[in-house]
């Protein structure tokens, strides 16, 4: 049996010519792209009261992202550091081989 990243391999060569594969680190935090929005959401969470019981922690993490949810333009500014701008290009779709 052929290794999956053998498989992935050729089936991106195959499927899209023009699409060069990198290979990233198992653990690679840095080019995360929720990762901005993680850290905002945390320093929101930590201004706030600590919370006394998991319930309080849910629902001030709750507020943290609905406030956020609301503020489009402030979230796009997140994915502009050139580490995780790959998110914000147009993708291609497809599906996986089965």
């Amino acid at each position: 049996m052929m290794p999956k990243t053998r498989r992935v391999t050729e089936w991106v060569a195959e499927t899209f010519q023009h699409t060069p594969l990198s290979n990233l680190h198992s653990y690679s935090p840095e080019l995360n792209p929720n990762k901005p929005l993680s850290l905002t959401v945390k320093s929101q969470v930590r201004e706030k009261l600590v919370a006394q019981d998991h319930e309080e922690l849910q629902a001030s993490l709750r507020t943290a992202l609905r406030s956020n949810q609301g503020r489009p333009a402030a979230i796009r500014t997140l994915f502009q550091h050139p580490s995780v701008a790959y998110a914000t290009r147009k993708r291609a779709t497809f599906s996986l081989p089965v």
